[in-house]
């Protein structure tokens, strides 16, 4: 099996649906998840076939509490108190306004200001 990127993503384990495992994308359903992460100590170390559509890469970007953002997460912008998702594009991260769909490029949210709320 060959990686496809070597950007960290997480997914919903198919046999565990409510665990996520956190890696390497390996195909659209296999995650290599190298070591055990602080983020899930779910399933250990390996590969696990994991939902499709619930696949997200990682912005490298975290909210206020340090939690990693990625792909199809929901944050909470504290000082406006609107809710976004966020979106991958081939080339940036953006945020979708939950109220009128605007976009946004995550970027341009500061982290301290931001929580994620679910995915």
């Amino acid at each position: 099996m060959r990686l496809l990127k070597k950007y960290m993503f997480r997914g919903k384990v198919a046999d565990e649906p409510n665990e996520w495992v956190y890696g390497y994308l390996m195909n659209d359903n296999t995650i290599f998840q190298p070591r055990e992460t602080k983020v899930s100590d779910c399933c250990g170390i390996g590969m696990f076939h994991v939902v499709t559509d619930s696949v997200g890469l990682c912005s490298g970007k975290v909210d206020s509490r340090t939690t990693l953002i990625f792909e199809g997460d929901i944050f909470k912008d504290l000082t406006s108190n609107r809710y976004y998702e966020v979106m991958y594009n081939g080339q940036e991260f953006l945020a979708i306004d939950s109220v009128d769909g605007e976009m946004y490029l995550l970027s341009s949210f500061h982290s301290r200001e931001i929580t994620v709320i679910g995915k």
